[in-house]
């Protein structure tokens, strides 16, 4: 696999996880390994887990984008720390009512389906089933643009849990085109329409940056 690199400074290295590819090892190809391979001292890290080195963070498998690597311990241990904002592109074919709007609503693992998550909406609480303990989480929404019928949603998080944005989406009736867990809607995309575009951080020697990768699929709203 070809590896996109988009920055390395101060301990840190972004890369792009193309769509269809996994995270980490497992049944799919993955950017991990790639990486390790690629990067051998990324992976004498000591990160989250052994087969990952310095893998701060993951995406799902049909989310593209990017994912950031801590180059050194010292690294890890700070930017798995740090304030990372990440900022994401998604596709709806819903126009919202609104021009930006807050989703703060915990996330869940479903009761039976351990593919899918739950957005525990309050005044829903009582009817849901739902695994283990609740996860809070708050996803920032921003309305773009709209082109052919296509709408391009701004998404916004900081920590964020598993399909956090994809179940905020579908929570308030804007459900990612082409996700095949949480819409219901048929359409012929490939994979879901999400992309990690763009991170924010400051880095180990202070400094803030912005890494910003825009693919071709999305240059049309610009």
């Amino acid at each position: 696999m070809e590896i996109l690199e988009i920055f390395k400074k101060d301990g840190i290295l972004a890369v792009i996880k193309p769509q269809g590819f996994a995270s980490v090892p497992g049944k799919l190809p993955d950017i991990c390994s790639a990486v390790l391979k690629k990067y051998p001292h990324i992976a004498q890290v000591n990160g989250f887990n052994k087969s990952e080195g310095g893998l701060l963070n993951r995406l799902d498998n049909e989310t593209g984008g990017i994912l950031l690597f801590a180059e050194t311990d010292e690294a890890f241990e700070y930017y798995k720390k740090a304030i990372i904002n990440k900022y994401y592109y998604a596709i709806t074919n819903r126009k919202p009512e609104w021009i930006e709007k807050d989703v703060d609503f915990p996330i869940a693992h479903h009761y039976s389906d351990k593919a899918r998550m739950v957005t525990i909406i309050p005044d829903k609480e009582k009817s849901l089933k739902y695994r283990g303990k609740p996860q809070n989480a708050q996803t920032h929404l921003r309305f773009i643009k709209e082109i052919d019928f296509q709408i391009l949603i701004e998404a916004q998080i900081t920590k964020g849990c598993r399909h956090q944005i994809r179940c905020h989406m579908a929570s308030v009736n804007l459900p990612i085109l082409g996700d095949k867990l949480y819409s219901k809607t048929k359409n012929a995309t490939t994979y879901h329409q999400l992309y990690c575009y763009k991170v924010a951080f400051k880095t180990l020697s202070g400094e803030n940056v912005e890494i910003e990768h825009i693919p071709e699929e999305l240059k049309k709203f610009f």
